[in-house]
């Protein structure tokens, strides 16, 4: 499935590799699986937020990371999401979702 980001314009791919990626690569919780069943609407209202590089355990095809930021009702409580787009050589695809989580500043 193909979706437009508005913000962007760009078409994000959600693919059954992205999937099980986000099923099996990371930890799996309640609000991840609920924001993961609206995931073309949080796509594509997401807001395009900063680009991440590449690290150096990725592959040759991936030029690096697009960042996009949005809120979501869960539960009735509103909840900041993260969406984290991996773009390839030749195509773009949804990578992986994060509901209310912040990186500790070193």
């Amino acid at each position: 499935m193909t979706i437009i980001n508005i913000d962007t314009g760009l078409p994000i791919t959600i693919s059954v590799t992205s999937a099980r990626k986000t099923a099996f690569g990371e930890a799996i919780y309640f609000k991840k699986v609920a924001a993961t069943l609206m995931l073309p609407e949080l796509i594509k209202y997401a807001e395009y937020n900063n680009w991440g590089n590449s690290k150096e355990t990725d592959g040759p095809n991936i030029i690096g990371y697009l960042n996009f930021k949005c809120k979501c009702m869960i539960d009735g409580k509103k909840e900041n999401v993260r969406l984290a787009v991996q773009f390839q050589k030749g195509g773009k695809y949804y990578y992986n979702i994060e509901i209310n989580k912040k990186k500790a500043h070193a």
